[in-house]
């Protein structure tokens, strides 16, 4: 089974345990591919922060759901916290927030000769995005680009 299908189901089966804690599911990580070392990483948030009191009573209550499911079969960790101060953006409607902030994108496949941009998020449409990068242009990716999107703490 694919990353993608996994998580889908982790993601649908965690959906409705983040509403009843009062937190928004923002993304998940899976590092599976080592068998000693898996890793299931979930983000959870909420407008005023979550603290680590809230990171703990969802992942018990993530660990049991998971153990019944058995979408990841063997041992794995599970990590749950906080999407932080540098967060990855894991669709496209979460950047809507975050429109004049600076970020750093990784592609999946160079552009230009280029994978790696980082500027300011200018703006979003359905599931495109454009940034403004240092040397003023503004180009328009498509999110079945990235790799990876995220946010660039600025203190």
């Amino acid at each position: 089974m694919q990353t993608d299908t996994k998580n889908k189901q982790l993601t649908s089966i965690l959906t409705p345990l983040s509403a009843d804690l009062g937190v928004e599911l923002w993304g998940i990580e899976l590092i599976l591919s080592s068998p000693k070392h898996r890793v299931v990483r979930i983000f959870i948030d909420r407008p005023e922060g979550v603290d680590i009191d809230t990171c703990a009573e969802f992942s018990r209550h993530a660990d049991l759901i998971l153990d019944v499911e058995d979408i990841i079969p063997g041992t794995y960790t599970l990590e749950v916290s906080s999407p932080g101060l540098d967060r990855t953006f894991f669709s496209p409607g979460q950047l809507d927030g975050f429109l004049g902030k600076e970020v750093k994108l990784t592609l999946t496949i160079p552009r230009d000769g280029r994978k790696n941009f980082k500027g300011i998020l200018t703006s979003r449409t359905a599931d495109r995005f454009t940034l403004t990068l240092e040397d003023a242009s503004v180009p328009e990716f498509c999110w079945d680009e990235v790799r990876k999107l995220k946010l660039v703490f600025s203190g």
